[in-house]
């Protein structure tokens, strides 16, 4: 709260300290709607991601999933290290994530993303040929079994 009231509080004559303030609260503003477009886009793209290897029959090791996850991880952790900028732009941000023109931005975004990870599945497949597809599946099929019976194992162990 003082943080706030400090440039309104401040005994020099100069306005300095509100333009500082606007500055922060642009960047501020900026960043949180950033972050907000990177969650929505990694979620659209984590969905086509289980839905494309489920119909294959696959599924995600752990490895690609912990380093998909520190990626992101990384890329919000960017955020917290912006700056305002300098010089101020005389347009205003746009305040809300569900102005048009975000709205259409994501919508292209997920679009060219959806493109991209479609044409490498095409090209996986292609690559990849019928009898080695078949080759992961089935051995995803028996990694999943050797899962559920450990598990089940595990149960039986535990009640006696």
């Amino acid at each position: 709260d003082a943080s706030v009231a400090s440039p309104f509080t401040s005994r020099s004559p100069s306005v300095k300290n509100i333009i500082d303030l606007i500055r922060q609260g642009r960047c501020t503003l900026l960043s949180a709607l950033q972050q907000q477009q990177i969650m929505m886009l990694e979620s659209l793209i984590s969905a086509y991601v289980l839905a494309a290897l489920s119909l294959e029959g696959a599924r995600s090791s752990e490895r690609q999933m912990i380093a998909s996850s520190w990626l992101l991880m990384i890329a919000q952790l960017a955020f917290s290290y912006a700056t305002p900028i300098q010089q101020m732009s005389p347009h205003r941000p746009l305040r809300s994530l569900f102005h048009p023109a975000i709205i259409i931005s994501m919508f292209g975004q997920a679009a060219l993303h959806l493109l991209a990870m479609r044409t490498a599945v095409d090209m996986a497949r292609e690559a990849m040929g019928p009898e080695k597809l078949q080759q992961v599946v089935e051995f995803h099929r028996r990694e999943r079994l050797r899962e559920l019976k450990a598990e089940l194992s595990e149960k039986a162990m535990e009640e006696g």
